[in-house]
């Protein structure tokens, strides 16, 4: 009965939904500037994932080797500190002076975080289990031996210099239990081997741009927008900020480009650093989704049915959003 319950509040849900996409068409909704702005967004990010998909996700393999040592890290606990920048310059130039200059961790701990807490603790983030963290700074976390410090390590949010100070064997570990588990592991490491050719991949890219910053002018539009009113920040808008290759961006039409941006993006923008950081993602961005189209991976059935089902997910969600407003507005 259980499963028959479930097949009728699917159908029920099929329905509710084909009306909800026919009352759609028939008032046009599909010609509204916001659900426009939501299906071009929609559109790029399909692009991005089949360039993607064509550029990076091949040829993934894993060894015994590596799922074994995955078996036994996924069983560990780790104590963890790190120093941590959004730009490769700083962090290379926090390594010199951690290795050369014998600055103490401590101190530069200070420097490189903005959270409390981290400056407080040195950057300590305390007992980690190797899934609770980002796949990346987890691989690099848990290949050290305890003690050791790695060198200047890419991560999904920037770069990372890592410190294991102690490791905890969890569970007593048998085979019968690394067998049931092989395929799974095999199935985290190929997703960690594609996260991690993805970021040399756009990497690559940015550097490929030659991206150059006014750094004056980072400086003070970064003071401007914390600080000074709005009015004053039109006072910047034709000053040259960034340019890259054969083409230059002015403050004006790189507060354009972050309008983009989600809050959680906008919420990270605390240093000039940051804003340099968020500026090179549109850009590269940008150069990505040119060469997308570019190699026309939109013409494929495949993409086309994937748009398909997206625009008709994005319209049932903007159809409940502007009724749920409405609610809100005329409810006592």
């Amino acid at each position: 009965s259980d499963n028959l319950l479930t097949r009728y509040s699917f159908l029920n849900k099929l329905v509710e939904e084909k009306l909800i996409l026919k009352y759609a068409r028939e008032n046009n909704l599909d010609n509204d500037p916001s659900y426009a702005v939501d299906i071009g967004d929609i559109y790029d990010q399909m692009l991005l994932n089949y360039y993607f998909d064509k550029k990076v996700n091949k040829d993934f393999r894993t060894t015994e080797i590596d799922t074994r040592k995955l078996f036994i890290w996924q069983n560990q606990k780790a104590h963890i500190r790190h120093l941590f920048s959004r730009s490769e310059k700083q962090i290379w130039s926090i390594h010199k002076e951690l290795t050369n200059d014998n600055s103490s961790w401590s101190s530069l701990a200070q420097e490189c975080f903005k959270d409390s807490m981290l400056q407080l603790n040195g950057g300590d983030i305390g007992w980690q289990a190797y899934d609770d963290l980002d796949p990346i700074f987890a691989f690099h976390a848990f290949s050290l031996i305890a003690g050791e410090v790695s060198g200047p390590v890419r991560t999904s949010d920037g770069y990372s210099i890592i410190k294991l100070i102690s490791v905890e064997n969890n569970n007593l570990l048998t085979e019968n239990d690394f067998q049931l588990k092989k395929e799974s592991l095999s199935k985290t490491i190929k997703s960690f081997q594609q996260k991690q050719r993805l970021l040399e991949f756009t990497d690559s890219t940015t550097k490929s741009l030659d991206i150059t910053f006014n750094d004056p002018m980072v400086l003070q539009l970064h003071q401007s927008i914390k600080s000074l009113p709005y009015d004053k920040i039109e006072n910047l808008y034709q000053e040259p900020l960034v340019s890259y290759m054969d083409q230059e961006w002015d403050v004006s039409e790189s507060l354009k480009r972050m309008s983009s941006l989600s809050k959680r993006q906008l919420s990270k923008i605390i240093t000039p650093i940051d804003l340099e950081q968020s500026i090179i993602g549109l850009i590269t961005r940008e150069k990505l989704l040119e060469c997308a189209k570019k190699e026309k991976v939109f013409e494929n059935e495949m993409f086309d049915d994937a748009l398909s089902l997206k625009k008709d997910k994005a319209m049932i969600n903007y159809v409940f959003n502007v009724y749920l407003f409405i609610l809100d507005i005329f409810s006592p």
